[in-house]
């Protein structure tokens, strides 16, 4: 009994005063930590603008509109752009690489408008897309010489 007696006069002595306000400050201090990091890793990424207004004008211009597959009226870099989706069977598709900026920036790295029956020039918009490693438009009726701004696209590597 006096056991239980000393203990509980022990755990008033712990709750009151001082050691009661360092608690609380330590709660407060966990929850705003834990809210911080919460906000941070809510903050979805967002495709880099000049991107995204070249994509659109390219594929405004061919006459593409948005479908299920790709929505190109709202944010490029979602879905099956920056998933594991294999988008080799999309078609028109990209791919994107959120990694940029702690996250908050994709860029698009890969762009498909196969066989889609597109004639024309080759669009200057795509020298925006200065991130694009895979340049996928074969099948099409692309008029002109391959344009020398290309070559600035140094992390091209198919074409």
């Amino acid at each position: 009994m006096a056991s239980s007696k000393f203990l509980i006069s022990q755990l008033r002595h712990l709750i009151s005063g001082r050691c009661c306000f360092f608690f609380c400050f330590l709660l407060c201090f966990f929850f705003l930590f834990c809210e911080r990091c919460r906000s941070e890793s809510s903050v979805a990424a967002k495709t880099d603008p000049i991107e995204a207004q070249a994509v659109n004008t390219i594929l405004g211009r061919w006459g593409k509109t948005e479908s299920s597959l790709w929505n190109i009226s709202g944010e490029l870099c979602s879905g099956v752009a920056i998933n594991g989706t294999n988008t080799g069977q999309l078609n028109p598709s990209i791919k994107c690489d959120c990694t940029f900026h702690n996250g908050s920036v994709c860029h698009i790295t890969i762009l498909r408008v196969q066989y889609q029956d597109l004639a024309g020039p080759f669009p200057e918009e795509i020298s925006n897309l200065t991130y694009l490693t895979d340049l996928i438009l074969g099948g099409n009726d692309l008029t002109g010489p391959i344009p020398a701004f290309i070559g600035n696209l140094s992390s091209l590597r198919f074409l």
